[in-house]
């Protein structure tokens, strides 16, 4: 970390967050930082790497790698290990969009470079599922 991160954490500089109450995921595009909030204390700030904004090719057809903005719930998971899908692996994914998710990756640069779905360590994944947060019907607010 910089001279500049570590004067923040000194003085207890959070970032902003859009939700006071619930239990929720919300994922900051811009500053590529996933909080977990719960009723308006955010209780983690991690580093994340969303969509890289790049074309790729899958399913027989160019797509463009983004994530996608909006008030989502969490709709399954899984929860152990590594799963394989078409786009590469992902580490206990819980998704949130049609195929979007929150997952563990052992590559989280600090700007965009995932196809759409927000990147965690895989350690921050194990503490998240270990504490409750991967959860069916979980709030997850992307802006």
């Amino acid at each position: 970390m910089g001279p500049k991160t570590r004067e923040a954490l000194r003085r207890g500089v959070q970032p902003p967050q859009k939700v006071t109450r619930g239990r929720l995921f919300e994922v900051d595009l811009k500053r590529q930082l996933l909080l977990c909030i719960h009723e308006g204390k955010i209780l983690y700030i991690l580093n994340t790497s969303t969509g890289s904004g790049e074309r790729y090719y899958s399913g027989g057809r160019w797509k463009t790698a983004t994530t996608p903005k909006g008030d989502f719930r969490m709709y399954s998971s899984h929860s152990s290990g590594w799963q394989t899908g078409p786009l590469g692996s992902m580490y206990r994914p819980g998704y949130y969009d049609r195929g979007w998710a929150i997952h563990g990756s052992r590559s989280i640069p600090p700007y965009p470079a995932s196809h759409g779905c927000s990147r965690i360590t895989t350690a921050a994944s194990d503490m998240l599922w270990s504490r409750n947060w991967f959860r069916k019907g979980r709030r997850v607010l992307v802006r």
